[in-house]
Parts: structure tokens; C-alpha cells; sequence
């Protein structure tokens, strides 16, 4: 038995069968849930969303990991590997 059958029967059951449906899903959910906890290395103290240093380096409180990367990574993990 596949240890990971019960992660597909949960994409299944959801409409996840394609990878770009799990892609689509789990970056809006990631999305979600990264704008609900507003985490410090995409977010200043204010929640505002910290400028990208790749395309502003000198703007202060720049961020290097802008906040749709983690999310991105995320759904093109469950992509590829589910």
C-alpha cells in the first residue's frame, strides 16, 4: 500500500486530481492562511506587506522572500509530487 493514498483520496475527494487543480488549490489555501497569520518576514508590524528587495533594494524593511513565494513553492510541491 502507497503511504501516501490517504493525501490522494483528500485531493480526490476535493476535485484534486489534476496537477493544475492541486497547484490551484493548495496556493489559494497557502495564500489564505499566510495572509491570516501575516508572518514577519512578509508583513511589517503594522500588516502592511514589506516592499521586495529584489525589485527595490533600497526601500527600508525590504523583504528578500516577498510573501507569495512560500505559497507558490507550496503548490508547485503538491504539484510535482502528489
Amino acid at each position: 500500500m502507497d503511504p501516501l493514498e490517504p493525501i490522494y483520496s483528500a485531493f480526490g475527494m476535493i476535485g484534486g486530481n489534476t496537477p493544475s487543480r492541486r497547484f490551484a488549490g493548495v496556493l489559494a489555501a497557502s495564500s489564505a492562511a499566510e495572509y491570516a497569520a501575516k508572518p514577519s518576514y512578509a508583513y511589517d508590524g503594522s500588516g502592511h506587506m514589506r516592499p521586495n528587495a529584489w525589485l527595490d533594494s533600497s526601500a527600508p524593511n525590504a523583504s528578500y522572500l516577498p510573501a507569495f513565494a512560500i505559497p507558490l513553492i507550496l503548490g508547485i510541491l503538491s504539484s510535482t509530487f502528489i
